[in-house]
């Protein structure tokens, strides 16, 4: 019995904090004629992978914008 409630306690903390190390935001990305919203989700404020995620982002909308003005 000990090693059953040992065990949920266990899983449990390790799941809050795993929970708690997830940041989100919503972001409003806006060029020329679109306008679109979203929310990234990452885990450290300055990861790398969001700044690539958003620059990608970034030139998808102004890929979309150019092929759209043709």
């Amino acid at each position: 019995m000990i090693r059953i409630i040992t065990y949920l306690v266990i899983s449990i903390l390790g799941i809050t904090v795993s929970l708690g190390q997830v940041k989100s935001e919503q972001i409003l990305l806006k060029n020329e004629n679109i306008s679109l919203t979203g929310k990234l989700t990452y885990t450290q404020k300055d990861s790398h992978y969001l700044k690539a995620a958003f620059t990608l982002t970034k030139k998808g909308i102004e890929t979309i914008v150019n092929f759209v003005n043709q």
